[in-house]
């Protein structure tokens, strides 16, 4: 329990814990022993695999959206 990774999930979600609308279940940060089978449960699923891929799929195509404009920006007189 003493990765940094998980220090920084607890700063800034130790305040949820597994039932939201339970008071009576711990926070997070006060029972920290189920993130890490919560984390790599997520990671080892299809969902996570199909959002990276998603993601990716959006980051090139703006990447390629940006080039496209800097392309045809080119010869103009901005002033900045």
């Amino acid at each position: 329990m003493d990765r940094p990774e998980l220090q920084v999930l607890l700063q800034q979600y130790g305040h949820r814990n597994n039932i939201e609308l339970a008071v009576a279940i711990p926070p997070w940060k006060l029972n920290p022993r189920y993130l890490p089978d919560l984390v790599n449960g997520y990671i080892d699923s299809r969902a996570y695999r199909q959002g990276l891929r998603r993601f990716r799929e959006a980051q090139e195509k703006a990447e390629e959206a940006g080039r496209h404009i800097l392309r045809h920006l080119r010869g103009y007189p901005f002033r900045w």
